[in-house]
């Protein structure tokens, strides 16, 4: 497959390098067809960073809380299914990514809902009724709905950067620092 090919069937821009993203990608959808949630919700959040990483503004040398949720409320939300914030997906990042778990310190001091997750053919209402007869501070989220938001995000994000030259100029130099695959190179 065409660099440009590869690059139109994961939504990533023709000139980014190949094996970051488009592995990423495929890691995610095979996790889910194995129903390892964990690991992929990992590599789910793991993707949005380094897609807040790309975009971050020129004046921000490391990735930060204010530019994951500035890059989900831009290029994610919103999105069919989902019922939660920027704010409370970066929470969800934090417990997933720092302790495999649904609270994170911004869930504990009551500035984000805890997100909880359902996958297959599982319904997210029946989790939706859960969460409010318990009274708990969560909102429900299907990892379909997740995934969809991402895939339609990151496309989203690639069109404004083919379009928008102020942007592109931004992240074209920060294609050279992602890890690439180069399978042609002569050993």
């Amino acid at each position: 497959m065409s660099d440009e090919k590869a690059a139109q069937a994961s939504n990533q821009h023709a000139d980014s390098p190949q094996l970051g993203w488009n592995q990423m990608a495929l890691g995610v959808e095979l996790l889910m067809e194995k129903n390892l949630v964990v690991p992929a919700l990992t590599l789910i959040y793991s993707m949005i960073d380094s897609m807040a990483w790309v975009a971050r503004p020129p004046d921000h040398p490391d990735v930060t809380g204010a530019d994951f949720i500035a890059w989900v409320e831009q290029y994610m939300l919103p999105s069919p299914g989902i019922k939660c914030t920027a704010g409370e997906l970066y929470a969800a990042r934090c417990a997933v990514l720092h302790s495999l778990s649904t609270e994170s310190s911004h869930v504990r001091s009551g500035k984000a809902r805890a997100i909880l997750y359902t996958w297959g053919t599982a319904d997210r209402t029946k989790l939706e009724r859960g969460i409010t007869l318990t009274r708990k501070n969560a909102v429900a989220l299907h990892m379909g709905d997740l995934v969809f938001a991402l895939s339609e995000g990151s496309r989203r994000f690639w069109k404004a950067a083919d379009s928008n030259p102020k942007l592109d100029a931004i992240i074209r130099p920060r294609f050279k620092q992602w890890i690439a695959s180069y399978p042609d190179l002569p050993v």
